[in-house]
């Protein structure tokens, strides 16, 4: 049987071409020995209860966008209002969040 050496540029990948791509390259680099493999791709299967606290997410993300436009500081109001200096002295003064959006989503009253 022949041996096929596989060009340099082909030998010196390793790894998924891309994030899209299913087809997997591994060269062992003391032999030159090129495998390769082809895997399916995953579907993602989402359960109801998945769906259902996307959907949350995504109204208490909208809820929380439109209360931080509201309330943000202008050049008329350049603190913003009472409940944003609230919302934010909280914010400041803890350091368990650092994301001030996740920090509203958080602790927005929902209710």
């Amino acid at each position: 049987m022949a041996k096929i050496r596989p060009t340099s540029m082909i030998a010196a990948i390793s790894g998924k071409l891309s994030s899209q791509e299913t087809l997997y390259l591994a060269t062992i680099k003391r032999t030159g020995k090129v495998y390769t493999s082809h895997y399916p791709k995953k579907k993602a299967i989402i359960s109801d209860r998945q769906r259902e606290n996307s959907e949350v997410f995504g109204s208490r993300s909208i809820l929380a966008s439109q209360w931080l436009e509201l309330n943000k500081p202008t050049p008329d109001n350049p603190l913003g209002t009472e409940a944003y200096q609230k919302m934010r002295k909280a914010f400041d003064s803890q350091r368990k969040i650092g994301i001030w959006f996740s920090y509203v989503m958080k602790h927005f009253p929902y209710d």
